[in-house]
């Protein structure tokens, strides 16, 4: 019996390391071999082939330079690489449904969508210019996508003959540039918007449209179709012709499973009934609260030092905190509380909304995170190990410190971390080194490869999935800027 035990739990052990596939990093593309390497500013994939833009140069224009971009092809079956063509400034490249587009910033004439022809292997204009005023390429914040939109955002304002805006959007399926205020609201069946933007969603088929602005009020909207007018497309709310409302201020706006919630006049209110109604604890009414958040299709938000559940406009208090200042976050349909000057978690089981602190760290922002299975990972700050990788047990609420990285109290600050083929991949530092790091399917924590790379996180960038490896960009002292790869070792 005990040759045939030790036999089983050989097996045993063989079995669990099987599904933890050892990773490693190799070149996956280097463009101009030596030192200085090539400035690698985005990149993105499709199926087939992977798309840089890289810059070239730069032309000077007065106090500031004009950048001369070019973005290239590169088919690893065929090893070949394209250049697709030189750009004065291209802020983001995206793929949606496996189509490639293009962010463009082109001097006095301003912003514009460009989407590649994979026949002709060029880039063609498929949106019309809208600038930024005063015009500066400094003036554009962010882009993102969002099911089928690209959905741009600036500093300043974006501007189209005398009206100034600030969100530029962008459908996919139609080609249509939309522009207004403020970030909306998308999704497959409704978009949350502004008074400006929805006069120009011609084109665009919501089932729903909700309106909103900086100024104004919250208006469900409703569609008709005039057969006799072309087919023109009207607003309307009720019955009524869409027409702007007195102004107002509105903040913090919130669309949860087509419910409304914002703060109008400094107040916490539901849009309802076409009317603002505060939300109130029977007593009182709320000001300076956090946003609301769903959680097990219950809604949250914390006011002063206590922790609300809100059922359609009434509010009820469900935990009292320390002291004011935490902020929350659903994670798996739990409650995450946390305070930087408080220590742990307070953690609400949303079934029952009980409450329990857990840990003895400190944490500032919980932004830099991942979860997998039942576990969440994070970067935790103690005095004896400083900030180093901590991990929440979803299930029992414990947590714990996975791994001194780099040991003492000095800081390993765990930072970017993604998923990949079941393991954790992320970047942390470690005697003066700066790495990638694997959690694997067994929670091991082992560096995957020692890059010797001194101590800069942003030498690690545009981590991006391809076929069956993880390409990003990595500044490397002997080569420079070049694409690896990570991929499992054979």
């Amino acid at each position: 019996m005990k040759r045939i035990f030790i036999i089983s739990l050989a097996f045993l052990t063989f079995i669990s390391v099987s599904f933890s596939q050892k990773l490693d990093i190799s070149l996956f593309n280097d463009f101009t071999p030596g030192v200085d390497g090539t400035n690698i500013l985005n990149l993105t994939t499709t199926d087939n082939n992977v798309y840089i833009s890289i810059l070239v140069g730069e032309t000077e224009y007065g106090n500031s330079g004009i950048l001369n971009e070019q973005i290239w092809e590169i088919n690893p079956t065929e090893n070949t690489t394209t250049n697709l063509g030189t750009f004065e400034d291209v802020k983001k490249l995206y793929t949606i449904n496996n189509e490639v587009y293009a962010i463009t910033d082109k001097r006095f004439d301003g912003l514009s969508i460009h989407k590649l022809d994979k026949t002709t292997k060029q880039f063609n204009k498929i949106s019309e210019y809208v600038k930024i005023e005063p015009y500066s390429t400094t003036e554009f914040q962010n882009s993102y996508i969002q099911n089928d939109w690209i959905i741009m955002n600036c500093i300043s304002r974006f501007q189209k003959s005398d009206a100034e805006y600030t969100s530029a959007l962008f459908n996919t399926k139609n080609n249509q540039l939309y522009l207004g205020y403020g970030t909306p609201y998308i999704t497959d069946t409704a978009i949350v918007t502004t008074r400006d933007l929805v006069n120009n969603l011609e084109g665009y088929n919501p089932t729903k449209v909700y309106l909103y602005n900086y100024l104004h009020f919250v208006n469900l909207l409703t569609k008709k179709i005039s057969t006799s007018n072309y087919e023109k497309v009207t607003w309307y709310i009720g019955e009524k012709k869409y027409e702007p409302y007195k102004p107002r201020i509105i903040e913090n706006l919130n669309c949860i499973k087509n419910e409304i919630y914002c703060t109008y006049n400094d107040t916490l209110c539901k849009f309802k009934d076409n009317r603002f109604i505060k939300i109130s604890n029977g007593t009182n009414f709320f000001n300076d609260t956090t946003s609301i958040i769903e959680a097990n299709q219950k809604k949250y938000f914390v006011f002063n030092n206590q922790l609300y559940q809100v059922t359609d406009t009434i509010a009820t208090s469900i935990y009292e905190y320390p002291s004011n200042g935490f902020q929350i976050k659903n994670i798996n349909e739990k409650i995450i509380s946390y305070h930087s000057s408080q220590p742990g978690f307070r953690i609400t089981n949303t079934d029952n909304n009980q409450t329990i602190q857990t840990g003895n760290f400190s944490i500032s922002n919980l932004s830099n995170f991942i979860t997998k299975d039942s576990l969440m990972y994070f970067p935790a700050f103690t005095p004896t190990e400083s900030t180093e990788l901590w991990s929440l047990n979803l299930i029992n609420n414990n947590t714990k410190l996975v791994k001194d990285i780099n040991p003492g109290n000095l800081e390993s600050n765990p930072n970017k971390f993604k998923l990949f083929n079941n393991q954790i991949i992320f970047v942390a530092t470690s005697n003066q080194e700066t790495n990638l790091w694997v959690i694997d399917s067994t929670n091991n924590v082992n560096i995957i490869k020692d890059l010797d790379i001194v101590n800069n996180t942003k030498n690690f960038n545009l981590f991006t999935p391809f076929q069956n490896n993880l390409l990003f960009i990595v500044s490397k002292p002997s080569t420079g800027l070049e694409i690896n790869q990570i991929s499992n070792s054979k």
